[in-house]
């Protein structure tokens, strides 16, 4: 099943290319320079996230150098050009991400009436500094990769910044689903490797002589039980299917030595509402109400828990893990 779900996200990606290809060619040939130009970007942005750097690369100067014309509206230009600062940031090139966000910034204006209503629709400001902090986010990564770590951090604590931005605008500046969705998961990656990865890491080895409550079987199993049987007398099969959940869960966890589990003192409420980005760029944790010794998968539980509950897209809680990933290792144990 897995197999067959990858190959078809594949051939779906194979396709997605390939459509925007063919409306590059249909673009030359009729020979408006703004869809062309519309078109270069939409190719470059697809090889982008396909993976195809060095092809996004190469599409995206072909869009910055015909979007030079005079024919071509200034905010598809500025467009053009916060989006060739993406595949810059994946090669680590800080100077070219700054060098095209500000040309994107300088050359932006707003759409006018007169602007094709497909272009008014899909272009605005907020696209650039979309563009800008995902190009950080990724200057952040690759400052990682060559073992950067101080670059890293005030790459990412930037990126959440600027994507916090977005949500700043004024209430009558309409701000796109696919937009929200796209800043929300760069805030997810920045997130996890800003605070919650790094969390856990500096909370290794850490020992308190004061007495806590244990985040084990009895807290995290056996007590939520014992509180909703009582509502359940008249449900039998609910009760025994939470019997059942309960019981194969410890199972389960008992297959493996606690060694082989991440085991140290949790947050027990990590979730997007208790940290904070102050404006110098600090992340801040709070509400240790919950906090104790216990499987750190607990931590990672309840952030997915309160995506779900907040019917936020699973596409979320992949970035938060990616995100997470990059900092600290994750190790399946058990399927």
């Amino acid at each position: 099943m897995k197999s067959r779900a990858r190959a078809y996200h594949r051939s779906h990606l194979t396709e997605y290319v390939q459509r925007r290809q063919k409306a590059v060619i249909y673009a030359r040939e009729s020979g408006d320079l703004t869809l062309l130009v519309t078109c270069l970007e939409m190719l470059s942005n697809a090889f982008y996230h396909t993976g195809q750097i060095d092809e996004s690369l190469h599409t995206y100067i072909e869009a910055e150098r015909e979007s030079k014309s005079t024919e071509v509206p200034g905010f598809l230009r500025g467009r053009v050009r916060s989006g060739l600062s993406l595949p810059y940031a994946q090669y680590g090139k800080s100077e070219d991400v700054v060098q095209f966000v500000d040309g994107a910034y300088a050359t932006f204006t707003e759409p006018d009436d007169e602007t094709p209503v497909y272009l008014r629709v899909t272009n605005g400001r907020f696209i650039i500094m979309l563009d800008e902090g995902r190009s950080i986010l990724d200057l952040g990564n690759h400052a990682q990769k060559q073992g950067n770590v101080d670059d890293s951090f005030k790459y990412w604590k930037d990126a959440v910044e600027k994507f916090d931005k977005i949500e700043q605008f004024h209430s009558s500046v309409l701000v796109s689903v696919g937009i929200t969705a796209e800043m929300e998961i760069g805030r997810a990656l920045a997130y996890a490797k800003l605070g919650y990865a790094e969390l856990h890491t500096s909370l290794d080895g850490f020992s308190s002589p004061h007495k806590r409550f244990l985040l084990d079987f009895d807290q995290l199993l056996d007590k939520p039980l014992q509180s909703l049987l009582p509502l359940l007398r008249k449900r039998p099969d609910d009760a025994a299917y939470l019997h059942w959940l309960v019981e194969t869960l410890k199972t389960k966890l008992m297959e493996f030595p606690i060694t082989e589990l991440d085991y140290g003192v949790c947050h027990g409420d990590i979730h997007g509402g208790n940290v904070h980005v102050t404006q110098n760029q600090k992340v801040t944790f709070f509400d240790f109400d919950d906090c104790g010794p216990g499987w750190r998968v607990y931590d990672l539980a309840t952030f997915r828990w309160n995506l779900l509950i907040n019917n936020q897209d699973e596409t979320l809680w992949q970035a938060f893990l990616q995100g997470y990933q990059q900092k600290r290792t994750m190790r399946v144990v058990f399927a």
